[in-house]
Formats: C-alpha cells, structure tokens, sequence
C-alpha cells in the first residue's frame, strides 16, 4: 500500500537532497558582495558581438526550462510526485514550454541574422551558433553513454544510435533519438541553418509579411503535428522582433493581455484552454503538445512589449532569474539524466517502460519536487554551464574574434 510521508524525504533520494543543497548553498553565497560579483560575471550574462542585451528575456527562458524539467520529473515517475501535480496543474502542459523556447529563439536568432553583411559575417555566425549548442549537446550524449541510453534490443541498436545522436543525424530525419527533450533541438538547429538563406532571398523588407503569410499558412492550410508545427512559433519570434522597435504606445496593455493569453493557456491541457480552436480558427491541439496559436500569439506580445519597457524587465533582471535564464539550455539538456540517476527503475528513457516499479514507492509531498528536485536540477545545470556551456561559448568568442580582426587586416 502506497502511503504519503516526509519523514524520509532527507534519504528517499540522496542525489536530489545533496545537489539541492549545492543550488541553495550557492543562492546563500550570492548575499555577500564578493562572491555575487563573481556570480554576476560567471552568470550573469552571456557574451554577444551582435545583439544588445534584453533584459527580462532570460527570465522567460528559465521560466520554460523549468517547466519543462519539473513537468517530466512528474510524469517519468508517476505517482511519485503525484501530490504536486494536483496541486499545480501546469505539470499536465509542461509540453507548452517547447512552443515558448521557438518564440524566443525566433526573436533571438532574427536578430543575429539581420547582422549578417558578408560572408565572413556567415562563418561568424555558423561559428558562435555551434559552440553554443553543440558542446552541451555533446556532454548529453556522453551521459546517454554513461547512463546506459545506448543498448540493444527492441530497435535501439547501440552503436548506430551513439554514432547518430553524436553527429545529430536526426536534423537529417533519423528516425531515433536517445535524449527525449533534443527532439526540438534538432529542429532548431534547421531553423538556425535555414533562416540566413530565407533573409537573404526574402529581403529584410519583407521578412515581416513572410512570417505572418507562414502564421496564416499554417494555421488554416496545413496540418499542425507536434515537429511541423514549432515552425510557427518561430515565425512568432520574427513577427515580433520586426514589431518591437515600431510599438510606440499601448505597451502596457498588450503586456498584460500577453501574460493572459499565455497563463490562461497553460491553465488546462487537452485542448480545454485552446479557445481559438474551440471557435473554428484551427483545430483544437490536443496530441501536438498544446501549440496552439494563442499560446504563440501571447508569448509573442510579451516579448514585443517587454523589449519597449523599462520599470517591469529590471524586475526580471535580476541576478537569480537572470541566472536561470542563462543555464535554461545546460537544464533542458541535462534533466533527464538527473532524473534516471534518482529514478533507475526507469532504464531507457526513451522508450516504453515499465511504470510497476514506482507504483509501490513512496509517494512525496507536494513541496519536494519544486523545493528539493528542481533545485537538484538547477545545480547541475548550474555545473554543466560553467564546465561545459560557458568554456564552449568563451572558445568560439575566441575564434569568431580571430576571424573578425583577420578580416580587417585583410581589407
């Protein structure tokens, strides 16, 4: 009989309770004035040649990454954590989270790519996108291998599926995957490689209508499955990266119907809250992960608005949410194996397995998984940036600089 306690929850799973220490550890240091100084320039803020720094974003970014980590904490080892779930119902929408990373990232990308004057502009480019993806991207296949994601059976070929995941076969339509969550990566990726070419053939001038056409497109012409249809939200980004420097007046307003649009949207899950569906605009989302129009359409005024206000992004500026920002990739990569550390039961993550094991465990209060888990989570996101992340970041700043200051000798 499964019963619901506390007492033991110091023990029930040691690796959560010491690395939540660390993270809690770590917030404690920042009150003294040398070590936040150094935290502010180890976490602070991540180096860009191309775009001005906007604040609030990375606090929307963390604000996603964890989303996405508490939600599959809670649902690879139902019922564990079953009383949280009840409790915050936005575990059931964690999927939602993927749409408002491709809105950021078509805000963000855009943006760099406009930049882009020559070729060696493009290697600039190319360079800075790959250092910043791929070295965490790495360490996650390196942790498949370690935490045995590549064995045989059941169409997980060992070998073949390691060698795939390590040169990111699936931006090439690989039909398998060990790390569940880079199933969107690589279609950022295809995003990243794409978007230069569609700039350069468009014209700036017309990117703005290109985006709204492709909106339009794929909400009445097309069929929206949950790959095809993260496409749009990165044309979210892009229609509201043309319209921020134009909003003059409202900006308020539009904030607060974009926080409304976006919470009353991650309030429900299979298609009780896609409104826009429910009326004849699109078919309801229920099987895609919740990509709704309205969901992208809130996420893209809050950024709209956000990048034209002051008094509210100082407020998510600060130093801590600013740090979850900055460690949200290094977090959406390495959760999962977080998780099968504390959950060995569950084997390959990737696939079916077998739920009896966790029916017979103890269930956990409500608080543990925002209080304890999800700190243990965010630790070591917080040791993947600095190890991994940041010194790949720093090495492609270095060679991007390298072929800046070659350039300009050349010429």
């Amino acid at each position: 009989m499964i019963t619901s306690t506390a007492d033991l929850w110091l023990t029930a799973y040691p690796i959560a309770t010491a690395s939540s220490l660390g993270f809690y550890l770590l917030i404690l240091a920042m009150a003294f004035p040398a070590i936040r100084s150094r935290m502010e320039q180890l976490l602070g803020s991540q180096k860009s040649t191309t775009q001005q720094h906007l604040r609030g974003f990375d606090a929307y970014r963390g604000f996603a990454a964890m989303l996405v980590a508490v939600s599959h904490s809670w649902y690879f080892t139902q019922p564990v954590f079953s009383s949280t779930q009840q409790m915050w119902s936005v575990l059931n929408v964690g999927a939602k989270a993927v749409p408002m990373f491709a809105v950021l990232s078509g805000y963000l990308i855009y943006r760099s790519v406009l930049s882009i004057n020559s070729i060696v502009d493009l290697r600039i480019y190319v360079l800075r996108r790959f250092f910043r993806i791929y070295p965490v991207y790495l360490a996650g296949v390196l942790l498949g291998l370690i935490f045995l994601q590549y064995i045989d059976g059941d169409g997980f070929q060992g070998f073949r599926l390691f060698f795939a995941d390590l040169f990111m076969f699936r931006i090439f339509w690989w039909p398998a995957f060990a790390n569940p969550v880079t199933w969107s990566l690589y279609i950022e990726v295809v995003f990243y490689a794409l978007l230069p070419l569609v700039v350069l053939t468009v014209g700036r001038n017309r990117m703005l209508s290109v985006a709204i056409l492709g909106i339009i497109a794929t909400t009445i012409g097309i069929y929206i499955g949950r790959e095809f249809g993260l496409w749009r939200f990165f044309l979210f980004g892009i229609v509201a990266s043309e319209l921020a420097p134009r909003l003059k007046h409202g900006v308020l307003p539009l904030f607060a119907l974009g926080v409304g649009l976006v919470a009353y949207d991650l309030s429900g899950y299979a298609g009780s809250t896609d409104w826009m569906g429910q009326i004849g605009i699109e078919p309801i989302h229920i099987g895609d992960g919740g990509n709704t129009l309205a969901l992208g359409l809130g996420c893209a005024l809050m950024l709209v608005t956000t990048a034209n206000m002051s008094v509210i992004p100082r407020w998510l500026d600060i130093l801590p949410l600013r740090m979850l920002g900055i460690i949200s990739y290094s977090v959406y990569i390495i959760h999962p194996f977080f998780i099968i550390a504390n959950f060995p039961e569950i084997g390959v993550i990737a696939r079916p397995f077998d739920r009896a094991p966790f029916q017979s465990m103890t269930l956990m209060s409500s608080w543990y998984l925002p209080l304890v888990f999800l700190p243990g989570i965010l630790f070591w996101g917080v040791a993947s940036y600095l190890l991994v992340e940041r010194p790949g970041m720093n090495l492609g700043y270095r060679l991007t600089s390298q072929i800046r200051r070659a350039s300009v000798v050349a010429a």
